[in-house]
């Protein structure tokens, strides 16, 4: 294809189809009407910030719909969000949560409660440990992730110290 616009005297017709096409493209953009109208070129990073304006102008004209849309595809996506939740936290599967689950005999380590299980991870190395209730998950965490904070604990439980 020639670069210049005015000298498409040696191109097929299907060349100039196409090169008005390129030219189009490169020239002109929808706007939020359904016209086309001559824009400067743009940097990608200026593109992508007036597709997010129109976005939300598009979101802001009918804020029902799109709510209704999004909440429709998160009802329908409910297992992938958990995976992609449980890799961007933990980098682990659902498949190596549930591998880990019945090791465990499908309940919680301490007390074996079957329902309301999460994923416990040392939070220090993000490394992950088990599947627990959520009580004794949050317990993990109070004391701090680590022997001493449970050693005091016991130390307390066993007799208190007198004032």
């Amino acid at each position: 294809m020639r670069t210049s616009k005015k000298d498409l005297s040696g191109l097929t017709e299907i060349e100039r189809i196409e090169y008005r096409k390129a030219y189009h493209r490169k020239y002109y953009m929808r706007t939020t009407d359904g016209t086309r109208r001559r824009v400067k070129v743009h940097t990608p990073q200026e593109r992508k910030e007036r597709k997010a304006a129109m976005d939300k102008a598009r979101y802001a004209r009918n804020p029902e719909k799109n709510r209704d849309q999004c909440h429709a595809w998160h009802i329908r996506n409910q297992d992938k969000r958990r995976a992609d939740k449980l890799w961007a936290r933990y980098k682990i599967l659902p498949e190596d949560r549930a591998q880990r689950l019945a090791l465990q005999g499908g309940h919680c380590v301490f007390c074996a409660r079957t329902e309301d299980l999460v994923v416990d991870h040392d939070h220090l190395t993000m490394r992950f440990r088990g599947v627990l209730c959520r009580g004794h998950n949050r317990a993990l965490k109070v004391f701090g992730d680590n022997e001493a904070g449970f050693l005091k604990a016991l130390a307390y439980l066993q007799g208190p110290p007198l004032v």
